[in-house]
C-alpha cells in the first residue's frame, strides 16, 4: 500500500481540521442547531492556529446554557490536540518550530509546567494565557497521551464553564457585545506580543 509523504501527510491533517470544522459549522447554521456552530468553531480553535476562542464562547451565553459549552468545549479540545500531536510532530521533523523548541528550553515559567506536567497543563488550559505554546511543549516532551487528554478537558472545560457564565452575567447587563469586542481587542494584543517575544534572539540562534 503506498503511503504518503510526509509533506502530503502535513496537508491532510491540515486540511482535515480546516474542512471538518467549517462543514460542522456550515451544517449547524443550516440546521439552526447552535451546538453544532459552537463545535465546528470549537474545533476550528482547538488547532494551532490562534483564535479568538474566549470571545465566542462568552458569545454563546445568548444561546447555550454554561454545561452545555463547558462538556462540548472541553471533550472537542481534548481530543483535538491529540489529532493536532501528529501535525506538530511533522512541522518539527521539518525544523519549523525550532526558535520556539529553543524559547520552551529557556524559558522559566514552562521550565515549572514541565516538572508538574498533569497540573501546569490543567493550569495553562484553564488560565487566559494561550495554551498553544504549551500544547507544543507537551508534543515536545513527548507526554503520556492520557494526561494529555484529561489535563486538557479539565481545564478547557472548567475555562468555558466559568467563561459562559460570566458571558450570562454580561448578557443581562447589556454589555455582552461590548465585552466580546473587548476580548478581540485583547486576543490580539496578546497575540502580538506572543510573536514579538518569540522574535527576539533566543539562546541557540545561529549554532550550527
Amino acid at each position: 500500500m503506498r503511503r504518503f509523504s510526509r509533506r502530503a501527510e502535513l496537508v491532510l491533517i491540515g486540511a482535515a481540521f480546516l474542512i471538518s470544522s467549517i462543514g460542522i459549522w456550515i451544517l449547524g447554521r443550516v440546521f439552526d442547531s447552535p451546538v453544532l456552530s459552537f463545535s465546528g468553531l470549537m474545533i476550528l480553535a482547538s488547532t494551532f492556529v490562534p483564535m479568538p476562542a474566549d470571545a465566542y464562547v462568552v458569545q454563546t451565553a445568548e444561546t447555550l446554557d454554561p454545561l452545555t459549552v463547558a462538556a462540548v468545549g472541553g471533550v472537542i479540545n481534548a481530543f483535538a490536540v491529540l489529532g493536532e500531536r501528529q501535525f506538530i510532530i511533522r512541522l518539527i521533523e521539518y525544523r519549523v518550530f525550532d526558535r520556539v523548541t529553543r524559547f520552551i528550553g529557556t524559558n522559566k515559567y514552562l521550565g515549572i509546567v514541565d516538572r508538574q506536567m498533569f497540573l501546569g497543563l490543567a493550569l495553562a488550559a484553564a488560565s487566559p494565557v494561550p495554551f498553544e505554546v504549551f500544547r507544543f511543549m507537551a508534543v515536545t516532551r513527548n507526554v503520556n497521551l492520557y494526561t494529555y487528554f484529561f489535563a486538557t478537558l479539565l481545564g478547557r472545560g472548567g475555562r468555558f464553564y466559568a467563561l459562559a457564565l460570566a458571558g450570562g452575567w454580561f448578557a443581562a447587563q447589556g454589555v455582552l457585545q461590548i465585552v466580546v469586542v473587548v476580548l478581540v481587542v485583547l486576543f490580539v494584543v496578546g497575540l502580538g506580543r506572543s510573536l514579538f517575544n518569540l522574535g527576539q534572539p533566543q539562546p541557540g540562534d545561529g549554532a550550527e
